[in-house]
């Protein structure tokens, strides 16, 4: 290539020069000039070419070693996004058991929730560290580790007064409960041997959220040492419930101490009542110089409890109960010990937005019923003008619904009736009355249906369960039992309990209400409320 391009450049020089000779007798140029042009034609143009050719070269040795780069940045870039990916699984993950984490403590935080509770339900619950922030684990004693834990126990009934309970709750459930509904237990998982337990070998444990030291014990009863320590030197002062606590002068085994404007003396190892507090020495260190002594100061500093014994002084409704087997504490319990069942009495049920407090420790809420959606329908008497369907003039019972929730001879309408011979009829769509041979018709709204019935006489709704509410129907007269215009007990039944002079509302098992019951009756006219789902009751124990 360059040799052709050199040729290429004499040749262009000879055209120069032999067109310069064309017509001419002497050359204008000397051969010293010509091989100057030829050497500057040709010289550069070589180094140039080289130097294009080079930088060729170099840059494909620059894309080759480009390429390695841009290879070696690919997979740089691959490993990233799979670290990447690795990373960002191990974020969720750990997310995830965060959110885990939280909602647990969530859970321990704000209660245990029980839920979808129906009438008559027997709400029987033993919590514990799952459940509530309760201690599970373990506990040193007489240099042995010993697994315990903590439980709080419930055995409640939703109660309405259909099922039989008090009549005056009317159409509100309430959680019922006998004696011992409520237990708070301290359960020794491995049993400790009592005999052991002594004033220089006590058991501890936290009990009701405090510390609980149990100095001596036996099969019936604990001795337990309760209150707050000082540590003071002789002439130290402290400060107790607003007074001052003065310890003034220590002895070998005995101190001196004064509290509320009473001094006395008291001996190491035991109690005295000074300025109406418990105070107890238990310890004295006297080297003649400088005494110092650890006092206990409480209400009741030691303490003998028995058990079946009030938990507090005075206080019935909290009693404490030991369990033993074999010389072993098995538990220590305190449990509520009132029957609680009637709505006017001074130990109330749970009603709706109740709550009941065990001690300060534990919390028991009615927090919630479900929401429902309710549909009424009235009974009431009256007489029909022979038409259509009916052939003769006829006293009826009528159930009319405020809206068309009555499924009779596959149509959807709000009124119908029944005569004396069972017949049942109803108005349709144009207003006509129409007989529905089958006899068969229900009410239904949404996911509650009774069946309307109608025999011996009477008008009977049944549920899924087939409880029937019960109106003593009397067509011919067209009233309610035997007198008119006077509620009588047999007027409205259920569950063949009798509900004609109720002077409120009955509940029943599903949450249908039989509303206002004895007025009503009095008027020889009935009203069912039917909820659109089976009412469910919602209950939450937190700890405080």
């Amino acid at each position: 290539m360059k040799t052709w391009k050199k040729v290429l450049a004499i040749g262009t020089i000879g055209v120069l020069l032999f067109g310069g000779l064309a017509g001419c007798t002497k050359t204008p140029y000397s051969q010293e000039q010509v091989d100057d042009m030829v050497k500057q034609a040709t010289g550069p143009l070589s180094v140039q070419i080289d130097a294009l050719k080079q930088q060729v070269n170099d840059l494909a040795t620059d894309k080759q070693t480009y390429q390695n780069d841009i290879n070696q940045l690919n997979e740089q870039i691959n490993a990233l996004e799979k670290q990447a990916q690795r990373d960002a699984q191990i974020i969720a993950d750990y997310e995830q058991a965060q959110k885990e984490i939280m909602e647990e403590e969530t859970k321990v935080e704000s209660g245990k929730l029980l839920d979808d509770i129906e009438f008559g339900d027997n709400v029987v619950e033993s919590l514990d560290d799952s459940d509530l922030a309760l201690f599970d684990g373990k506990i040193e004693f007489n240099e042995d580790d010993y697994d315990t834990h903590e439980e709080f126990n419930l055995d409640l009934i939703l109660a309405i007064n259909g099922f039989g309970y008090d009549d005056e709750f009317y159409r509100n459930p309430y959680f019922i409960g006998d004696n011992g509904a409520f237990e708070y237990k301290y359960v020794f998982d491995d049993g400790i041997e009592y005999a052991d337990i002594s004033e220089d070998e006590p058991l501890v444990i936290n009990f009701l959220g405090k510390d609980f030291n149990i100095v001596e014990a036996d099969s019936n009863s604990i001795t337990i040492k309760a209150g707050t320590e000082y540590f003071l030197q002789e002439g130290g002062k402290d400060v107790y419930n607003g007074n001052e606590l003065f310890l003034e002068l220590v002895g070998d085994d005995e101190v001196m101490v004064s509290y509320n404007g009473e001094s006395k003396t008291i001996d190491e190892g035991d109690t005295k009542e000074v300025g109406g507090v418990d105070i107890y020495i238990d310890e004295v260190l006297n080297n003649y110089r400088n005494g110092v002594a650890t006092l206990i100061v409480g209400d009741d500093v030691l303490k003998t409890i028995d058990d079946g014994d009030e938990w507090i002084k005075g206080d019935e409704e909290f009693l404490f109960s030991i369990t033993t087997n074999g010389g072993k504490f098995e538990g220590l319990s305190i449990y509520y010990d009132e029957k609680f069942d009637e709505a006017d009495d001074d130990y109330k049920p749970i009603g709706l937005g109740d709550m009941f407090n065990f001690l300060n420790f534990a919390t028991v809420s009615f927090e919630s019923l479900e929401d429902v959606d309710y549909k009424t329908c009235e009974i009431y008497f009256d007489d029909v003008d022979a038409k259509d369907d009916l052939a003769t003039d006829e006293n009826a019972v009528f159930i009319k619904c405020g809206n068309p929730i009555i499924e009779i001879d596959n149509e959807e309408i709000s009124k119908m009736f029944v005569i004396d011979t069972g017949d049942y009829y109803y108005y349709n769509d144009e207003k006509d009355i129409t007989r529905d041979t089958a006899n068969t018709a229900k009410i239904v709204n949404d996911d509650i249906e009774l069946d309307v019935l109608f025999n011996g006489g009477k008008l009977k709704f049944q549920d899924e369960f087939l409880d029937k509410i019960v109106f003593d129907t009397n067509i011919v007269a067209m009233k309610f039992g035997a007198n008119e215009e006077e509620a009588e007990a047999t007027d409205v039944k259920y569950l063949g309990n009798l509900f004609g002079k109720l002077d409120g509302d009955l509940l029943t098992g599903t949450g249908v209400i039989v509303d206002n019951v004895e007025s009503n009756a009095d008027n020889d006219e009935g009203k069912l409320v039917i909820p659109d789902a089976q009412v469910l009751a919602n209950l939450r124990v937190s700890l405080v």
